[in-house]
């Protein structure tokens, strides 16, 4: 068996496993690198490195940021991205996946999460909120016997083998929506730097933009301009409650990479227009399904020893930089300093990279690029990461 086989075969275990007001950027002629400050809409940061939402299944019981939580994010604030991006958090407490996930369901969760803001600033990094709903995806099956799971209908999830209780109406539609305004609210009263709109990732908001999941017959099916209706109203919510000038951010599929019913290159183009029209200030580009095997998902495996298959979703964000004057952020496989630099360079919309894994398995990463940007990350994709995905605080075998 060669390493590559090995190493999806080890992947493909995890997962199984885990089952049981926009600003259009000035763009320099110069050539642009990782570690130069960059301004995406009116908040300064200090150089192009996300750390990429993670799920690290660390709050308390209320879903507030438990000690451990700032410690890891202390750690990896200090090891030198400009900006640091929450796990998902979620604005509906019993929607949770997990007893350990965050929560900003209401406003008694403010001070807590101030605290972890303010340890995050101390080590010197900007902090964004990631807020969502999880619907289906919920890898535990946290508590599904005892609340209603909705979705935008009763299709069974692929991953989490959970099916939702009923394709929500349009009055929790509407609920959905002022949860997402009100969380913004929260993270932003909390000092947060800006929020992010998770709609990616077979989560319940993702599940909407796709047809695999899909099947409505009312505003909210059929069409790409139906389907993608909740999340126009989720972002317009979201912008009168913030005010003109927060940063709102937005990560989204460039597309599905499903072979049918997924949302198609041209349906995702659509999409990011009308987020851009709607005021999300810049877009975090990601992608991928959990339906049709190893290749197609958005944490992909053995990347080290094959770089040309690392930062994957590259050419997807040259679609995108086409058609809207938005930053775009990039995650999907990045480990390498001289791809990113490459893609830097390519692709002009480009501002920052996103970074999960690498950075789960080696916190100070980006300090050691900034002294040796040959280094190369220690993490190989081996996914074992997300082996207790929901099940467990994530941890990394190498760390």
């Amino acid at each position: 068996m060669t390493r590559r086989k090995a190493m999806k075969v080890m992947a493909a275990g995890a997962v199984a496993a885990s089952v049981t007001a926009t600003m259009q950027p000035t763009f320099a002629l110069a050539k642009r690198n990782i570690f130069e400050p960059v301004t995406i809409g009116n908040l300064k940061i200090k150089n192009r490195i996300f750390k990429a939402a993670t799920s690290y299944d660390l709050s308390d019981h209320h879903g507030r940021p438990s000690q451990d939580w700032i410690d890891t994010y202390v750690e990896a604030a200090e090891g030198g991205p400009g900006m640091m991006v929450t796990d998902v958090t979620y604005v509906e407490f019993d929607d949770r996946p997990s007893h350990a996930d965050l929560s900003i369901h209401d406003d008694s969760q403010i001070p807590a999460f101030k605290k972890a803001v303010d340890a995050i600033h101390k080590a010197g990094s900007k902090v964004c909120m990631q807020l969502g709903w999880a619907g289906s995806m919920t890898i535990t099956g946290y508590r599904i016997k005892e609340r209603e799971v909705w979705g935008p209908s009763k299709v069974q999830h692929p991953l989490t083998k959970v099916t939702p209780t009923k394709a929500i109406s349009k009055e929790e539609i509407k609920h959905v929506v002022k949860t997402m305004a009100d969380g913004a609210l929260r993270a932003k009263k909390a000092g947060f730097d800006a929020i992010e709109l998770h709609f990616c990732h077979n989560f319940m908001l993702s599940q909407f933009l796709t047809p695999y999941y899909n099947k409505r017959t009312d505003e909210y099916g059929g069409p790409i301009e139906n389907r993608a209706r909740l999340h126009f109203e989720i972002t317009e919510a979201v912008r009168k409650a913030v005010g003109p000038d927060y940063p709102v951010l937005a990560k989204i599929h460039g597309r599905d990479y499903l072979e049918k019913n997924g949302m198609t290159i041209d349906e995702g183009l659509f999409f990011a227009k009308g987020l851009e029209k709607r005021g999300v200030t810049a877009l975090e580009i990601s992608g991928g399904n959990l339906v049709n095997g190893f290749d197609t998902m958005p944490w992909r495996g053995d990347l080290e020893d094959e770089p040309q298959n690392q930062t994957y979703f590259a050419a997807d964000a040259r679609k995108y930089s086409k058609t809207v004057k938005l930053p775009l952020i990039l995650t999907g496989g990045n480990r390498r300093m001289e791809i990113m630099e490459k893609e830097l360079n390519t692709n002009p919309h480009i501002v920052a990279f996103g970074l999960c894994r690498t950075l789960l398995s080696e916190p100070d990463l980006v300090n050691k690029w900034k002294e040796a940007p040959e280094t190369h990350a220690q993490c190989v994709a081996c996914n074992e990461c997300i082996a207790n995905y929901g099940q467990g605080p994530t941890v990394c075998v190498l760390n």
